[in-house]
């Protein structure tokens, strides 16, 4: 009979670490031929995250009662992967549990650490991106207007390119960009440091 876990409210859910290193510690105790049940038990004192905590230990008692680990593991819960039914059934089936479980952490750090190398090489351009911008809207909102005065009062007939230029420092286009370059900011700080915390993030590999 399937359990349910009640909600952890406000409880954020376990970090891509936590999750993976729970997986790490399962995939050597099958490796090492060591009661699964009871080294479930006791990785759930030593997680930090409550979800996965409790997770464990649910896991551990229905081993505990007879059931098998195919079965245990195809129920959906809170803090581990969907698809962990599928790769279990097939480490069962081929005796080869813990070289699965192995070989899927292989691939959730190989993730991690392309993810990783993604996001350090467009700090910079993130980084820039908005720099050039206020910079440019400052441009566009103190001298551009002084130029368009001195060109009004000399009656000076100028290029489309430079019209164009002078009607882009209007007030509304500036006020617009000065709220544009703070909102793109906050999204960009928004995705880095929330991304983790996003429900279904720890780790999410299609196999």
């Amino acid at each position: 009979m399937t359990q349910h876990t009640p909600s952890d409210g406000h409880q954020p859910g376990p970090s891509s670490r936590s999750t993976e290193s729970a997986f790490e510690s399962i995939a050597t105790l099958v490796t090492a031929g060591l009661p699964l049940e009871s080294g479930l038990r006791a990785l759930s004192e030593e997680v930090p995250s409550r979800r996965l905590r409790r997770a464990m230990r649910q896991m551990s008692d229905e081993l505990a009662s007879g059931r098998t680990p195919d079965e245990v593991f195809s129920h959906q819960r809170k803090g581990l992967p969907h698809y962990l039914a599928g790769l279990v059934r097939a480490g069962v089936q081929t005796g080869r549990l813990g070289e699965f479980l192995e070989q899927f952490l292989v691939s959730v750090r190989r993730r991690r650490q392309a993810t990783g190398s993604f996001w350090r090489m467009m700090a910079y351009p993130l980084f820039l991106i908005p720099v050039v911008l206020l910079v440019g809207t400052g441009v566009m909102g103190v001298i551009v207007p002084q130029f368009k005065e001195i060109f009004d009062n000399f009656g000076v007939e100028l290029p489309a390119m430079t019209m164009l230029l002078l009607s882009l420092s209007s007030r509304p286009f500036v006020i617009g960009m000065g709220v544009a370059i703070p909102l793109f900011v906050i999204l960009v700080l928004a995705v880095l440091v929330l991304g983790p915390y996003v429900p279904g993030h720890a780790i999410r590999l299609r196999l």
